[in-house]
C-alpha cells in the first residue's frame, strides 16, 4: 500500500469509529431511536386512521341495513300482507336501539314517498291511500292530514279528467272525421266510415292531450312531494 493511500484509509477509519461506531453498517444508536420513533408515529397514525375509516364504513352499512328494513316494512304493508302500518311499525320500533330509530323512519319513508306518482287507474288510487296511511304514521306534523287529503282530492279529479280524454279528444276529432269520410265516400262511389282509433292524426291529437293533462298534475304532485320531505325534516 502507498504511503498515501494508507494515510487516506486510516483517516477514514477513524472517523468511523469515533462517528458511527466500530461497525461501519451499525448506526448511531441516537440516530435510531429517532428514526425508530417516527416509524412508530407514523405507523400509530396508519393504524388509527384506517381503524376510524373502517368504523365509519361499518357504521355506513349498519345504517344502510336499518333503511332496508324500514323500506322492507313499508312495501309489505302497500302490497297488502299487513292490515295496519302503525302496528308493525310500532312493534319494529320497540326492537331497535334508539340510535337506529332515525334511519328505520328514514328508509321507510323513502318507500313511501316513491310512490307519490300519478296513478294510472283506481287501483292505484287506492294504493295512493295505503301510502298516505304509512306517511301518516312517520310524519308527526299535524299540517300532513290537510295536504293529503287535499292531494288525494287532486288525485281523484285527475283520474275523472284523464277517463275523459279519449271523448274529449273524439269530440275535437269530429268535424276533420266526417270531412275524411266525405272525401272517401266521394272518392270510392260508397259510404265510407272511419274508426278514429284506426287515424294517426286523432291517435296524435289523443296522444297530445294525454301528455298536456300528466304534465299539468305532475306539476302537482311533485310540489306535494316536496311539502311532505318538508314536513317529515321538521
Amino acid at each position: 500500500m502507498k504511503p498515501g493511500a494508507w494515510l487516506s484509509w486510516l483517516e477514514r477509519h477513524v472517523y468511523t469509529v469515533d462517528v458511527r461506531g466500530s461497525n461501519p453498517l451499525a448506526p448511531n444508536s441516537k440516530c435510531f431511536d429517532k428514526v425508530l420513533h417516527e416509524v412508530n408515529q407514523k405507523l400509530i397514525r396508519i393504524v388509527i386512521k384506517r381503524a376510524t375509516i373502517v368504523k365509519s364504513n361499518r357504521a355506513e352499512i349498519d345504517q344502510f341495513a336499518i333503511k332496508q328494513k324500514g323500506k322492507v316494512l313499508a312495501n309489505t304493508f302497500l302490497d297488502g300482507k299487513e292490515s295496519s302500518f302503525q302496528k308493525i311499525f310500532d312493534e319494529m320500533l320497540k326492537t331497535l336501539p334508539k340510535t337506529q330509530h332515525l334511519a328505520f323512519k328514514q328508509g321507510a319513508f323513502d318507500a313511501f314517498i316513491e310512490e307519490i306518482i300519478l296513478p294510472s287507474s283506481k287501483n292505484d288510487e287506492k294504493r295512493l291511500f295505503a301510502v298516505g296511511k304509512g306517511l301518516a304514521t312517520i310524519v308527526k306534523d299535524e299540517r300532513f292530514a290537510a295536504l293529503y287529503k287535499h292531494f288525494s282530492q287532486i288525485i281523484s279529479r285527475y283520474l275523472e279528467e284523464l277517463s275523459q280524454c279519449e271523448e274529449n279528444a273524439r269530440l275535437q276529432y269530429e268535424p276533420q272525421l266526417r270531412q275524411k269520410e266525405e272525401e272517401l265516400s266521394r272518392r270510392y262511389g260508397q259510404t265510407v266510415t272511419l274508426d278514429p282509433l284506426q287515424d294517426p292524426d286523432f291517435i296524435k291529437l289523443y296522444q297530445q292531450s294525454i301528455h298536456d293533462l300528466n304534465e299539468n298534475y305532475t306539476a302537482i304532485v311533485n310540489l306535494v312531494r316536496e311539502q311532505i320531505l318538508l314536513l317529515f325534516s321538521f
